[in-house]
């Protein structure tokens, strides 16, 4: 399915790596029949009209820096990627595995079906780095960081930080198919996916749900600072599939 994917400048793959408890064990969309992009304070409102026109499957992505109020600011953090706010879009095709058994939405099922059996397999594209990985903060900006933030939970100002930093490299070739397989044979996790936005891509292999909603009801099951119950512990990534299918 990865294959046939490769022909598509948007879609969105997730999979659960096989873990239990999850709706769909994989689940993908992908072309554009319709879709929407998202931006400031009025997106949750813009998004609501966007799902409201009719029943259908979208997916997409929210940006974690999406600012939808007065309140909340954007960190001013360079950004080398650049997907918008949000995008959410009305795949031509949905494809889903449950319960063992694959199900297709498209226009013609079972062309893409026998297409899909004689996918043939693609050769990867050698990882290219054009210049070494780098950190976008010095050493020494990280340690005073990180003094910074001891002497904040000395204070009693927080009790837990998650501080990260970014590392990088500029003009970098990869093959986003082999690199993805490559995470999840490494490291399989239930919320892992690939997304695509015409020559953006994420890439994630997530223990962690950041937000789901399933009628009246939240769910946010992150893993830092928590502890499992019952010795079990579920999770989900920040790539998003709504449908509005009942």
């Amino acid at each position: 399915m990865l294959n046939w994917l490769r022909q598509f400048n948007t879609f969105c793959f997730l999979d659960s790596c096989a873990f239990p408890g999850g709706e769909f064990d994989l689940l993908a969309g992908a072309g554009v029949r319709s879709g929407i992009t998202l931006s400031g304070a009025e997106a949750p409102a813009a998004l609501d009209a966007f799902i409201a026109e009719k029943k259908r499957w979208l997916l997409g992505h929210w940006n974690y820096e999406l600012q939808t109020g007065s309140g909340l600011n954007r960190s001013g953090r360079t950004d080398a990627v650049g997907f918008p706010d949000g995008f959410f879009f009305e795949p031509e095709w949905v494809l889903y595995i449950k319960e063992d058994r694959l199900y297709i939405e498209g226009a013609d099922p079972e062309l893409l079906y026998n297409n899909l059996l004689r996918e043939p397999p693609a050769a990867p594209e050698p990882l290219q780095l054009q210049q070494p990985v780098q950190c976008r903060v010095t050493k020494e900006a990280y340690l005073e960081t990180i003094r910074q933030l001891q002497a904040h939970i000395h204070r009693g100002d927080c009790y837990e930080i998650n501080y990260c930093v970014e590392f990088f490299s500029v003009d970098a070739r990869m093959d986003p198919f082999d690199v993805y397989q490559q995470l999840i044979t490494r490291s399989p996790n239930p919320l892992s996916g690939l997304y695509r936005l015409q020559d953006q891509w994420l890439i994630c292999a997530s223990p962690e749900r950041f937000l789901k909603k399933k009628k009246n009801r939240l769910v946010s099951q992150p893993i830092k600072g928590t502890l499992s119950r019952n010795g079990c512990r579920k999770s989900l990534c920040r790539a998003a599939a709504v449908s509005q299918q009942q």
